[in-house]
């Protein structure tokens, strides 16, 4: 028998090579399988936005379908999405809400949810992929809710007409103590009193635009939005949100130093103001009599002449002045108007609503305080006022009149002092500050009763 050579000149993997190997996989598995996933998920969400957009289309369809065959749009009207003719719903369900606004525009509240992502009670079309939320079993909102974010009752709504769907049970609504359902149930009232924080800490006003950084001796200092916690409800907004104003001014002044500040005054009241938006709870907000002005007077050109009192020389509360003179008819003086007025106005409504007189403070200071409103002019001016002072607790029963230097509000101004050869001089001066925010609809309030001593507390 012949030997049989076995050829062993070909050789295995060894260990540390397979090693190598599976170490590599390894490396390529943790690069790819994130990359992998994390497609799919935006994958998913876009889908889930793009049914959306089709739920809005559909029901935007079906709406005008409704109208044609009599169906009234003036109450909101609830659309399962298995009744606004989408081919297939999938694992899809949700409910959108119709609503006719005061423009007579129809806005579209949508709930939708899947197994993996929900929408809760939002406006399209200011939906998008980060809107969503992660869904887990009933976290979703119930028809009363969604009724509730649309501002309709759910104890009057209208159903698609044709549909097959309709909820035998809305459930209970989360919103009941928010701001909306507390002012659309007329328990909320001008002049109670809410306690807000803004967020902000410290901020020191932009030297350049106040004239600061022209005068070495200008003491500003950094403000502290933060304590500010004791507010009053000052507006109630058709959309049921409301506006709050601070219960005291500032305990820092604002210096507005000479041409530099008057020209700029209002863009540096404002960037102010915003410092005071907790965005949790509040969507805006501004100075005292703020309404638009410009920010800054671009042309100056028309402040190169002496212009005399009379061209603003009356502050009177009569309609006919407010109707002639409202706005920022007083631009080519200088930026001059009269927006403070609707402060003004207002305040002496809350102060009806609350007192039964519209002659009271809203604010519990002898502290002077900026108003958004420019004036230009070349001396002082004096304000004929009728004054209720009320004390913390609503006592207000103190009356007295008289004529005298308005001791609250200040509207930027230039200090003007014109000698006989009509050379100028210009002033630096300093105020207080007095925020009003706009507070969400959403926010809700989980204690207090409005009261000086127990505010309400929000969440």
């Amino acid at each position: 028998m012949k030997n049989i050579k076995v050829n062993n000149t070909k050789k295995g993997f060894t260990l540390v090579e397979l090693l190598a190997v599976i170490v590599i996989l390894a490396i390529i598995m943790l690069i790819v399988i994130p990359n992998v996933l994390d497609t799919l998920t935006r994958a998913r969400r876009k889908a889930f936005i793009e049914y959306v957009t089709k739920v809005y289309t559909n029901t935007e369809k079906q709406l005008l379908s409704d109208q044609l065959n009599g169906l009234s749009s003036e109450a909101c009207i609830l659309y399962d999405i298995r009744d606004i003719g989408l081919p297939s719903n999938g694992d899809y369900k949700g409910y959108t809400v119709v609503v006719k606004d005061k423009n007579n525009n129809f806005r579209f509240f949508m709930t939708l949810y899947d197994k993996e992502y929900m929408i809760s009670g939002l406006e399209y079309p200011n939906i998008n992929i980060n809107s969503l939320e992660n869904y887990k079993e009933g976290d979703h909102l119930s028809i009363a809710t969604l009724l509730d974010k649309a501002n309709c009752s759910s104890d009057d709504y209208a159903y698609a007409p044709n549909g097959k769907n309709k909820p035998t049970d809305i459930g209970n609504s989360t919103e009941s103590n928010t701001i909306r359902n507390l002012v659309k149930e007329n328990k909320l009232k001008l002049f109670d009193y809410i306690e807000y924080i803004p967020n902000e800490t410290s901020y020191m006003p932009d030297i350049n635009k106040t004239g600061c950084a022209e005068e070495s001796e200008c003491p500003q200092e950094a403000l502290n939005p933060s304590e500010s916690k004791l507010w009053k409800v000052f507006r109630i907004n058709d959309d049921n949100t409301i506006e709050i104003i601070v219960d005291e001014p500032t305990l820092t002044k604002i210096y507005l130093n000479g041409m530099t500040g008057f020209i700029n005054s209002v863009d540096v009241l404002q960037s102010v103001a915003s410092k005071y938006v907790n965005p949790k709870y509040a969507l805006s907000a501004r100075s005292f009599g703020y309404y638009g002005q410009s920010p800054k007077i671009e042309d100056t050109s028309k402040m190169n002449e002496y212009h005399p009192y009379e061209t603003i020389e009356t502050y009177s509360y009569n309609e006919k002045f407010k109707n002639e003179m409202h706005g920022n008819k007083y631009e080519e003086y200088g930026g001059g108007d009269i927006y403070f007025f609707n402060d003004k106005q207002q305040e002496n409504e809350a102060c009806k609503a609350k007192f039964d007189t519209p002659y009271c403070r809203i604010l519990h200071t002898e502290r002077t305080f900026w108003t958004a409103s420019r004036s230009y002019q070349n001396f002082g001016y004096k304000d004929s006022y009728m004054q209720v002072v009320c004390s913390p607790d609503g006592n207000c029963n103190n009356l007295s009149s008289g004529y005298f230097t308005n001791k609250e509000y200040r509207r930027p101004h230039i200090l003007v002092e014109v000698s006989s050869d009509k050379s100028k001089k210009t002033y630096m001066t300093a105020n207080y500050f007095v925020p009003i925010v706009t507070l969400k609809s959403s926010t809700k309030i989980i204690s207090g009763e409005g009261q000086y001593d127990n505010p309400y507390k929000i969440n």
